[in-house]
This record gives C-alpha cells, sequence and structure tokens, in this order.
C-alpha cells in the first residue's frame, strides 16, 4: 500500500493511447475520487465511473455492478443471465379409494397403474 500511494503516473496518463475506463467509489477511504477523475481527464477518451461508496476493494460492496461496468465496456452489452428464481408447479393428487384399489389389485399392478398416471401427468 505505500509505494502504491508512492506512485506519480502523472506525467505518463497523456501517453495512454487504449480504451480505458476507471472505477472509482465517491466515498473510497483509500484514495480520493478526484485524482480518478484527474486520471480521466488527461486519458483522452477515458471512461470514468463513480460508484457510490466507501470500500476501496470492489468485492467488499457491489461488486456485480463494477462487473457489469467492466463486461460492458470490454464487450458493448450484458450476457443475459440466469435468472435467481424458478417458478415450479407442484401437484399432489389423492385418489379417491387408492387403499381398497391397492388391496384389490395388488401392488404390482398398483405400481403399473400409479406409473402410466405419472406418464400421463
Amino acid at each position: 500500500m505505500k509505494m502504491n500511494r508512492e506512485i506519480d503516473v502523472r506525467n505518463v496518463l497523456p501517453a495512454v493511447h487504449a480504451p480505458t475506463m476507471i472505477i472509482h467509489r465517491t466515498g473510497d477511504r483509500v484514495s480520493e475520487v478526484g485524482h480518478a477523475r484527474y486520471m480521466a481527464q488527461q486519458i483522452a477518451g477515458a471512461k470514468l465511473v463513480e460508484l457510490p461508496g466507501i470500500d476501496h476493494a470492489y468485492w467488499i460492496d457491489g461488486g456485480k455492478v463494477i462487473l457489469d461496468h467492466i463486461e460492458q465496456f470490454l464487450t458493448g452489452g450484458l450476457h443475459a443471465r440466469e435468472p435467481e428464481r424458478m417458478l415450479a408447479t407442484v401437484l399432489f393428487a389423492d385418489i379417491v379409494g387408492s387403499t381398497e384399489r391397492v388391496a384389490k389389485l395388488g401392488d404390482g399392478l398398483w405400481r403399473e397403474l400409479l406409473g402410466t398416471f405419472h406418464r400421463k401427468v
């Protein structure tokens, strides 16, 4: 961290000619957002993304939002996400008189009858 605080890249920023995106939290307690704004101004065509929050480590708060910005920057779009929820249907069937029917048919025929029922459902 000491070395990172002492690095001064101001004189090389205008030499950066690659697509550049700078992501910074506006309330970052490690590095002031003004530094990110300065870098974005000095790099031609740089994109600055300011996000709310105070944590310097991206994974602490809202890492998914940051990853979405990175994906959008690198690919030009966001991939379709798998839904986090699933709609499922549960069918409960109460077969009236099943006890008597099992006794009449026997276990083997009853299982066969239930198998036919389940395949149709």
